[in-house]
């Protein structure tokens, strides 16, 4: 789940866990490049 708006607050675990709930098609590599680039989720899309 991201919120509509304002600064996120998750941890790599929550980045992991809202992957996982979006079908787990991305990989914990993958999980772990998004770190690098958390205000693009602010966005409110995960890309694969």
């Amino acid at each position: 789940y991201l919120p509509d708006g304002g600064p996120l607050d998750l941890a790599e675990g929550d980045i992991v866990s809202v992957v996982a709930d979006a079908g787990g098609a991305t990989s914990t590599a993958s999980v772990l490049i998004h770190l690098d680039r958390v205000p693009l989720l602010s966005e409110g899309a995960i890309e694969a």
